[in-house]
């Protein structure tokens, strides 16, 4: 039965690769490549593509080492939290000295830092590359030897060949200028702050709906260097690809795993433009978001996993790096800005169950934790208090009782995701291949974590969308629930290398 659940889930991922190369190939010629190589050379917004990845290259080195120093459970979520403390430094800057220049001096010295105290771990950019590089070997040659390890070779050459080939594609003709809800906040608003600053920015485009953590981030890079180059800050969306392709390969433990997480991405980008698109030409943030959405995820489920007992210390850097990750997380987007809340207090919880001298301990962490998750937002609250308006995320119950529900509108958001030729048929499609593969592999943990995230996720979304939001944009509301499919299909790899009751090596 093991062996039959294993070549079923192998032509599962075979059919997403196999799919999604035959819709995007046939418009594939050499000269296309070549042209799509010189367009990028030449684009403006190229340069700021190179500069954001510089930016995040260099602090590699330091979120190996706050990973070595226990405050993070994963390299993603090491290298999400040194951002938090960025953004913390900036908003102090910002916010209660209220002098732009300063403020910018002030986030490059913190930046300056924070490369600094990760290059002086002189073994820690060796460790990063060199276990890189011993990975990247393992996986290759966990794709197997013989007549299917060579297809399942050369089948993941052509899908990440075609998958950045479309993403470049969709990167350099998006146009130069910002459309829809960029305008309004993601684009203008990353450009005010690199110009005037954040304090700027929310007088002019104080929105209770629009949190600040996803413009200033994608104008991080270039407030660094002072360069003015709005073109620059389009390459955000590609930046975070970058991570997603990080992402799948920290989770995979085996080149199985790898090749599944790519061919069922793959598929569901190549599956809808729209779609594909909104996660790597537009600055919405919703790719952050999804990507947020599954780094939480997997630092929740390793703490889940590790049955040890924490020890004081350990404790409280793990609740420190999750009160700043959370921080983060509470200034993107909605959903998981406002789930992140809820994510805290489970954290909260788990810690309290795993410590030693609960009684004794639990004030210390929950205290860190808070501090962490609550001060940047309250930071931003309090700015826009001062400005006379409130974050629209502050929902009273009685608003919600008032509002009344209506279960029609969960239903036709349902009847939604199955409509053909739509973004949500794409992520619709992902998801069904995701939780197949998932259950074949009979990966218990992967599938509690997916369908975890799927319930929480679009129960809350449909919640919304059935109270207060019943008449507003459902094509937002089609963007959220894909947040939590893309945020599955990133934790897929967990699937594989997995033993029969769904422990997980890697989880350790």
């Amino acid at each position: 039965m093991r062996l039959r659940s294993f070549s079923l889930s192998r032509i599962l991922v075979f059919f997403a690769g196999i799919a999604g190369l035959a819709i995007s190939a046939p418009g594939f010629r050499l000269k296309e490549v070549r042209d799509l190589a010189l367009r990028f050379v030449v684009a403006g917004r190229a340069q700021g593509f190179l500069l954001g990845l510089a930016m995040f290259g260099l602090l590699i080195p330091a979120a190996v080492r706050l990973r070595k120093t226990g405050f993070s459970r994963t390299f993603m979520g090491a290298l999400m939290i040194l951002i938090s403390i960025l953004l913390g430094v900036d908003l102090f800057g910002e916010l209660v000295l209220e002098q732009h220049r300063v403020a910018r001096w002030i986030l490059r010295a913190a930046y300056g830092a924070v490369v600094v105290w990760g290059f002086r771990d002189r073994g820690a950019a060796a460790e990063a590359f060199g276990a890189a590089r011993a990975k990247a070997k393992h996986l290759w040659s966990g794709l197997g030897d013989g007549w299917l390890g060579f297809f399942s070779k050369l089948l993941l050459v052509l899908v990440m060949f075609f998958l950045v080939r479309e993403q470049l594609h969709h990167f350099l003709t998006r146009g130069s200028q910002p459309f829809g809800d960029e305008i309004s906040w993601w684009f203008t608003g990353a450009k005010q702050m690199m110009d005037q600053g954040l304090r700027a920015t929310m007088r002019e485009h104080g929105y209770g709906f629009y949190t600040p953590g996803i413009p200033w981030l994608i104008s991080l890079p270039e407030r660094l260097v002072n360069s003015h180059q709005e073109r620059w800050l389009l390459a955000f969306a590609m930046l975070v690809m970058v991570l997603y392709y990080g992402f799948l390969f920290e989770v995979a433990a085996c080149g199985e795993g790898f090749l599944a997480g790519v061919c069922v991405l793959f598929l569901t980008f190549m599956l809808s433009r729209d779609f594909h698109f909104n996660y790597t030409a537009s600055l919405y943030g919703g790719d952050l978001a999804a990507l947020i959405t599954a780094v939480l995820l997997l630092e929740l489920y390793r703490h889940f996993a590790d049955a040890g007992a924490l020890g004081f210390q350990r404790g409280l850097r793990l609740a420190a790096g999750a009160g700043l990750f959370l921080g983060w997380a509470r200034l993107t987007k909605p959903p998981i800005a406002i789930l992140s809340w809820y994510f805290t207090l489970a954290l909260c919880a788990v810690l309290a169950w795993r410590m030693k001298n609960a009684w004794r301990a639990l004030p210390a962490y929950v205290g860190v934790l808070l501090a962490g998750a609550v001060i940047p937002y309250e930071a931003w609250r309090y700015e826009l208090a001062a400005l006379g308006r409130r974050p629209e995320y502050s929902v009273k119950l009685s608003q919600i009782i008032e509002a009344g529900f209506d279960l029609g509108v969960p239903w036709r958001m349902i009847l939604g995701l199955a409509n053909d030729g739509s973004p949500q048929r794409a992520f619709t499609t992902g998801l069904i291949l995701a939780f197949s593969v998932a259950a074949l592999r009979r990966a218990r943990g992967a599938l509690v974590l997916m369908g975890a995230a799927i319930f929480v996720y679009w129960g809350f979304v449909f919640g919304l969308y059935a109270t207060l939001w019943r008449r507003g944009d459902y094509s937002s509301a089609g963007r959220y629930l894909s947040h939590a499919a893309i945020a599955c299909l990133l934790i897929l790899p967990l699937a594989f290398g997995a033993s029969r009751d769904g422990a997980h090596s890697s989880t350790r």
